[in-house]
């Protein structure tokens, strides 16, 4: 339910606005980056990508608005249903606010002196792994994308956090404590890519708060260890290759 950014559309339609390049509007409009797009877009998503989220506390305004949300969970709850949604904590999308308000929560790094005499262009095309935002009207940065580091290529509509830093830390836990006063639980993607620390302290925290709230894991291997640090469920990939493979004996110790 949360909002996907505009760059993310604009990513999956295709759309370029000077060849193999996306210029990045901020809030008002402005320009304030540009990512080198590789992709030649998805006519199928051309929505935009649910895990490039530009807000994490709003509700994509194609679907509603919080008080719609609340009233939805309200709905399903009187029929027992409980509610949950998308967490994507490994990265934004790469218009968010955040990366000029917040540069610091991101894996980022400055230009060095040859770097900032080239044009915007040129220095994608160095490091392709990094989308450039303007951090005001001298100052250039180049910003991790989002990525799994045990698969091939980047995502190319988002911007890499940094649990490094506290600060985000701290703000991600907010973000916790917003919806669990909204909805029933979160499905946290590739849970795997995000320091275990930092699961173990946000779910203490919040269990505290609101002991029923739930966390889920996509996670494909380990799944122990991260019901371990507080995780309600978590995937169960052994489940999914043994059902695969239809080996009965298999099946029938697995669910024993």
């Amino acid at each position: 339910v949360l909002p996907v950014s505009r760059i993310s559309c604009d990513v999956n339609k295709g759309t370029r606005s000077n060849g193999r390049y996306c210029v990045i509007y901020d809030e008002k409009g402005q320009a304030r980056g540009k990512l080198l797009e590789a992709w030649p877009g998805d006519s199928c998503r051309d929505l935009g990508s649910v895990f490039s989220v530009s807000d994490f506390y709003k509700v994509d305004p194609r679907l509603g608005t919080i008080k719609d949300l609340q009233n939805l969970v309200k709905s399903y709850h009187k029929a027992g249903i409980k509610i949950y949604i998308d967490f994507i904590p490994n990265h934004t999308s790469a218009d968010h606010p955040w990366l000029w308000k917040h540069t610091e929560y991101y894996r980022y790094r400055t230009l060095n002196e040859l770097e900032k005499q080239l044009s915007d262009e040129e220095l994608l095309e160095r490091n392709p792994d990094y989308l450039l935002i303007y951090k005001d009207q001298q100052t250039r940065i180049l910003v991790k994308h989002g990525r799994d580091p045990n698969m091939p290529g980047k995502w190319s509509d988002t911007a890499q956090l940094n649990y490094d830093n506290p600060e985000l830390r701290k703000e991600m836990i907010n973000v916790f404590k917003f919806w669990s006063k909204i909805v029933d639980g979160v499905r946290c993607d590739m849970v795997n890519l995000v320091p275990l620390d930092f699961w173990k302290e946000a779910i203490e925290i919040i269990k505290r708060e609101n002991p029923n709230f739930s966390f889920i894991a996509e996670v494909y291997y380990k799944e122990s260890e991260f019901q371990k640090l507080g995780f309600d469920y978590t995937y169960d990939k052994y489940l999914y290759d043994v059902l695969k493979s239809r080996d009965s004996s298999a099946i029938a110790q697995r669910v024993k």
